[in-house]
C-alpha cells in the first residue's frame, strides 16, 4: 500500500462508521471504494462486515458480493460470520453471476485461503456448462 495523506478518507470513514443505520448497498459500495482507493480502515471494514451480516440475502446482489469479497481479500480482513453470509448468498445466486463476478469471488476466496466444497462443485459445473455451450474458450 502506498503511503499517502489520508486525512480526508479518515474523516469520511469516521463519519460513515458512526452512522446509526447503514444500507447494505452503501456498505458494499464503500468497501469497493476502500479497495479502489487502496485505503485500509479496520473500523470501516468491521462496520461494513456487520452490516452485511445483518442484511437480508436479497439485499446482496452480484456486484455487492463480488466487490465486498475483493475488498476483504485485498485487506486480508477475515470476519468468518460475514464471509459465511457472502458465501451462502453466492451459492444461492451464482448461476446468475457473469463470468467476471464469478471469477472475482473465487479469486478472492482463494486469496483468503477459504475453501468451500459446495461452491467449488457448483462453480465447476457452471464453468463446464459454459464451456460446452461455447461461452468460454480455451485459447
Amino acid at each position: 500500500m502506498v503511503e499517502r495523506d489520508h486525512k480526508y478518507l479518515e474523516t469520511a470513514m469516521s463519519l460513515v462508521v458512526k452512522e446509526p443505520k447503514l444500507e447494505t448497498r452503501v456498505a458494499c459500495r464503500n468497501l469497493w471504494n476502500l479497495f479502489a482507493l487502496d485505503y485500509k480502515c479496520p473500523k470501516a471494514l468491521a462496520r461494513f462486515s456487520q452490516v452485511i451480516i445483518d442484511a437480508k440475502p436479497e439485499e446482496l446482489n452480484e456486484m455487492d458480493i463480488a466487490n465486498s469479497l475483493r475488498a476483504f481479500a485485498t485487506f486480508e480482513h477475515v470476519d468468518y460470520a460475514c464471509l459465511e453470509k457472502l458465501i451462502k448468498c453466492t451459492i444461492i445466486k451464482i448461476t446468475s453471476f457473469n463470468t467476471r463476478s464469478h471469477a472475482s469471488v473465487l479469486s478472492s476466496l482463494a486469496d483468503l485461503d477459504i475453501h468451500n466444497p459446495t461452491l467449488l462443485t457448483i462453480s465447476k459445473e457452471i464453468i463446464l456448462q459454459k464451456f460446452d455451450e461455447g461461452q468460454l474458450a480455451m485459447d
